[in-house]
């Protein structure tokens, strides 16, 4: 996250001549955060707890697709370091993908919720209605925002996902035999 505000404040500053080194980072800290979210997955899969019991394999679900978006966007992004407007995108949506974790640890905090399920739902509307706003306006700016249509697609799935998934008994063996590693 350090990496992505630096990054942006030198470009938005015009310092091209550190964003581009620093941005080779990159290169390393994508690759730690995606072996991280890894031995995140193969503990939740592991059911060890009455939370992951509950939620491992929801939880599963949806930090897989994170993971793979996460992936997507930094590939992309590099993909398209020459437009800057795309690429920016690209590296702004590997924030926003972190959202839903946020919000949902909030909304549960705060009291609002009476469940996890309840916190999870609506931190994800909510980082779903901020990506509606950031398409909103890239489309008044005459811009293209694949990065923010993806995401949000991605976003949506993986909140039906939470759902659908306790009814997929293969998806349940699949994180135990995984966790089970």
């Amino acid at each position: 996250m350090l990496l992505l505000v630096v990054q942006a404040t030198l470009a938005r500053r015009r310092l091209f001549q550190w964003h581009r080194p620093l941005g080779k980072a990159v290169y390393v800290v994508a690759p730690l955060f995606l072996a991280s979210g890894a031995l995140i997955l193969h503990d939740m899969a592991g059911f060890a707890n009455p939370f992951q019991q509950a939620f491992g394999a929801r939880l599963v679900f949806v930090d897989l697709l994170a993971m793979a978006f996460y992936a997507t966007a930094v590939w992309q992004a590099l993909r398209h370091k020459r437009e800057v407007q795309v690429h920016a995108r690209w590296m702004v949506s590997t924030a926003l993908v972190l959202l839903p974790p946020v919000f949902a640890r909030l909304v549960g905090m705060s009291g609002l919720v009476g469940s996890f399920e309840a916190a999870f739902h609506a931190a994800f509307f909510l980082t779903e209605a901020i990506l509606l706003v950031l398409l909103w306006r890239d489309a008044h700016a005459g811009r293209g925002a694949a990065a923010y249509r993806v995401l949000l697609a991605v976003t949506v799935l993986a909140q039906l996902g939470f759902v659908v998934v306790p009814h997929v008994p293969a998806w349940t063996a699949a994180c135990r035999a995984f966790g089970a590693l």
